[in-house]
Order: C-alpha cells, then structure tokens, then sequence
C-alpha cells in the first residue's frame, strides 16, 4: 500500500484536513502491525467483515478520506494509480480551499 505513505506524506505537506481510514476484512492487530512496520499511518483501521457483503466490498483495502465534519472526501477499493490518487488529493484540496 505504498500510496498510503503518498497520502499520507501529502496530507501533512498540503495542510490537508482529512482522516485516512482504512478498511479491511482481515484481523485488525495484523493490519495495524503491518502498517507500522511499513512506516504507513492511517487515523483508523477498521474490520468491515461483518458489512462487507452489504455494502458491496470486494476489493481490500477499502480506504476513504473522511473531513472534520465526517463527510466522506473520496474512497477507494482495492489498489489505486499514483495519478488517480493525485487526482483524489487535488480534488479534496479544492473543496477544503472552498470551504475555508
């Protein structure tokens, strides 16, 4: 998940407000180890495998970009371009900019 060190390098040198949350349908202590052995930060890691099939989840991750106010900025399943993401930042950069 090496756009997530992306995400997160780019939220912190743009300001951006938004939370990085990360769900998956594995065992959380797993997840959350493998993150912090990759030096990866997410603000929430969730296991969705109770709601997987209701809200239609068939790629992992799942991870969406959540405002202060719990508006969901973008999401994505499963493994994204760098310029697809790129695209994702520069969007919520706009509203955030809009809304300030």
């Amino acid at each position: 998940m090496p756009y997530l060190r992306e995400l997160e390098k780019t939220r912190s040198s743009a300001n951006l407000r938004v939370r990085i949350i990360v769900a998956v349908q594995e065992d959380l202590e797993v997840i959350r180890k493998y993150l912090r052995f990759n030096e990866m930060n997410a603000d929430a890691v969730v296991d969705l495998r109770s709601v997987s099939c209701k809200l239609q989840l068939c790629a992992v991750p799942y991870v969406l970009l959540v405002d202060e106010s719990g508006r969901v900025m973008g999401n994505w399943q499963g493994m994204i371009t760098f310029p697809a993401l790129n695209s994702m930042i520069n969007a919520v950069q706009s509203v955030g900019a809009s809304t300030r």
